[in-house]
């Protein structure tokens, strides 16, 4: 079988000979890092979380914070969106063979005035913001967080020179660091006989992990790093020309994404705006721990697609996404059937009987989740071919339609409910726009996505059956 073909047919293969160790492969290797990552930030995010919601803080705190995050998660998302995938386009380039310092070190230049411009934001508007969110407590928190978007300036540049490398595993340890570090700063509060944990201690401590995973990515990634910078004005521009449209989706996708949020705060006000953003809260880091095997899925993914797409063209792309989306539905469907069925057992778990009103926001959720794989990789795979403008003009469309549905729905359908049924609504639009765009720029076809869904199926009944005989 060809290094090319994907991960499932490969370890499926190995696993069903039942002849390990796996023989090293890049989709093998590559995948279970980024998977073992994504997998292992979730867990510092839902314990450290969990911590939170029943020993630490208020339903009204956790929405503060759930805010806050949004706001510093969404700068940085857009940031990478600006400097990932265009880097990683014009590295596989043949254009820019020979002009890879100056491709990095324009990266770098962008990342430095991004970041700069962000700053600035924050010093004149943190309070607007705040104001806007009706979420007084923020703009103390943002003035906390320009020293933290200080050091992401190195730690986001490494990331993009090892993954445009294909190196995931210095990236892995990375953020496991990263997150690790908070983690067991949230974890140690519990020992204390005082009350340290609080949100101003929260930022200060993803401050100081910050600052450690960034000289940790520095040393790491040494070796590929430009002695110094190559200011090519050109390419630069090429850079940002690309990267626009990226960037601008990644604002689109991630105020979209956290559409609820926002709103609920802006249309509901103080104090009880705070308590239903957290319950939204609670139900977006369930959600997430399902969003885990796509995300990573999608970060090995796009640097293969812009290789496949230079070489080979876009039907190893097609086979790619059709292949991928079908293999992760059927593997989203069982837990989003057990999470549908048994809300409150989960909800009681991850958050505490605080927050069982959230329960039917988590039906709801669950009921459409098995879109969520199409929905996510759309953007990705747009990218990946070179259109990245259409996937911008797309998500402006949906970000209006969600934002404004989601204020039409709070106003009929009540504070509780009217976000998710306008969340679940724009999913299910969207979808079947993707369809149509895809399947006119890539043949993408729905019975081949819903084939490779019930061999999936087939395929794990085998295995299943093989490893009992074998045990019996």
């Amino acid at each position: 079988m060809s290094e090319l073909a994907f991960l499932f047919d490969e370890s499926l293969h190995k696993i069903k000979s039942l002849k390990l160790p796996f023989k090293r492969s890049f989709w093998i290797n590559s995948l279970f890092i980024t998977l073992f990552q994504r997998f292992s930030l979730f867990f510092f995010a839902l314990v450290g979380f969990f911590i939170l919601t029943h020993y630490s803080l208020s339903n009204q705190q956790v929405g503060t914070y759930a805010l806050f995050q949004t706001i510093i998660t969404m700068m940085e998302y857009m940031k990478m969106g600006l400097l990932r995938n265009a880097l990683i386009k014009f590295i596989y380039d043949n254009r820019f063979k020979e002009k890879l310092q100056e491709v990095q070190s324009a990266s770098l230049v962008i990342n430095i005035i991004f970041s700069a411009l962000v700053i600035v934001f924050f010093l004149l508007c943190s309070g607007s913001l705040a104001r806007l969110l009706k979420t007084p407590e923020l703009e103390t928190l943002l003035y906390w967080s320009i020293v933290l978007i200080i050091f992401q300036v190195p730690f986001n540049h490494c990331e993009i020179v090892q993954q445009s490398r294909m190196r995931y595993r210095p990236i892995f340890f990375a953020y496991f660091l990263r997150q690790g570090l908070l983690f067991l700063f949230i974890v140690s509060s519990l020992f204390f006989q005082e009350k340290i944990l609080t949100i101003q201690h929260l930022v200060i401590a993803q401050i100081a992990a910050m600052i450690l995973s960034s000289g940790y990515f520095m040393i790491v990634s040494r070796k590929f790093l430009t002695n110094r910078l190559y200011i090519d004005k050109s390419i630069i521009a090429k850079l940002l020309q690309f990267g626009k449209y990226v960037f601008g989706t990644a604002m689109l996708s991630h105020v979209y994404k956290f559409a609820d949020h926002f709103v609920t705060a802006y249309a509901i006000g103080p104090g009880l705006g705070q308590v239903y953003v957290s319950y939204y809260s609670v139900v977006g880091r369930i959600a997430g721990v399902m969003d885990v095997p796509f995300l990573a899925v999608a970060d090995v993914l796009f640097p293969k697609n812009a290789q496949a797409m230079a070489t080979e063209g876009s039907g190893l792309v097609t086979y790619y996404f059709e292949k991928m989306v079908g293999r992760l539905t059927a593997l989203i469907i069982p837990a989003s059937l057990f999470i549908l069925f048994v809300p409150g057992l989960v909800i009681k778990i991850v958050a505490g009987p605080d927050y069982m009103e959230a329960v039917p926001i988590l039906q709801v959720t669950m009921l459409f989740s098995f879109l969520r794989p199409f929905f996510t990789q759309f953007g990705y795979t747009m990218d990946s071919i070179g259109k990245p403008e259409i996937n911008f003009r797309v998500n402006l469309i949906f970000l209006v339609i969600s934002l404004t549905s989601t204020y039409l729905s709070i106003q009929w359908f009540g504070n509780l409910m009217g976000a998710v049924y306008a969340s679940s609504f724009t999913m299910v639009l969207g979808c079947i726009v993707f369809y149509v765009i895809l399947k006119n720029s890539l043949n993408i076809r729905l019975s081949n996505i819903a084939q490779f869904t019930l061999i999936t199926y087939r395929d794990l009944f085998t295995l299943v059956k093989k490893i009992t005989i074998r045990t019996a």
